[in-house]
This record gives C-alpha cells, sequence and structure tokens, in this order.
C-alpha cells in the first residue's frame, strides 16, 4: 500500500518527477493522454506519429493530418513534444522501450 500512496503524491504534484514514477497506461497501440504528458515532462524525445492536443489549436500550428479515436492525432513522424507546450508525443510500446533503452532507464 505505500507504493500506491507514492504515485499518488507524484500525481498530484509533479515537479520532481521521473520516469520510475510514472505509471503508463495505453490506448490501443499508444500511451494514453495522461501517460503522455507525464512522458513530456520526464523528458521522452523520440519522433512519434501520434500525439494529442491540450487544448484547441489550429491545424497550421501542428499539421495536423488525421484525428483518429479517443483524441489520438496521427501526423508525420516527429517529435511532437517540441512543438507546443499543449501537444504531446503519444508514443507506441516499443518507441518508449527504446527511449528507456537509450536514456538506461
Amino acid at each position: 500500500m505505500k507504493d500506491l500512496k507514492h504515485i499518488r503524491r507524484f500525481n498530484e504534484s509533479e515537479e520532481n518527477l521521473n520516469i520510475s514514477d510514472v505509471i503508463v497506461s495505453f490506448v490501443g497501440d499508444v500511451v494514453d493522454k495522461k501517460s503522455a504528458k507525464k512522458l513530456k515532462k520526464v523528458g521522452f524525445n523520440l519522433p512519434t506519429f501520434h500525439y494529442y492536443l491540450g487544448k484547441e489549436l489550429s491545424e497550421d500550428e501542428v499539421g495536423i493530418m488525421y484525428a483518429g479515436d479517443k483524441g489520438i492525432y496521427v501526423g508525420k513522424l516527429k517529435n511532437y513534444n517540441n512543438i507546443h507546450e499543449d501537444i504531446y508525443s503519444a508514443p507506441t510500446q516499443e518507441e518508449l522501450d527504446k527511449w528507456k533503452k537509450q536514456n538506461s532507464l
């Protein structure tokens, strides 16, 4: 039960968040929006095809190609976390594992 309290504490205050504190959930093949936001905070920086929008942005700002199910957008392969503070890359399990391996996590 201690571990759940620890996770709850980081969900409430994410100032000192690191990858070991992030519980990743998936929607189909990609992480869910909450996980994508947390991964951005801990430095996920690989290019992905999928991303989420945190607020309404114009298509010109992000180059939207297709809005899929559950608010998952599909675009060109790029690091969406670097485009705008309210855009979150949505990696697949394979992309997330690759990033963890590259960063020795």
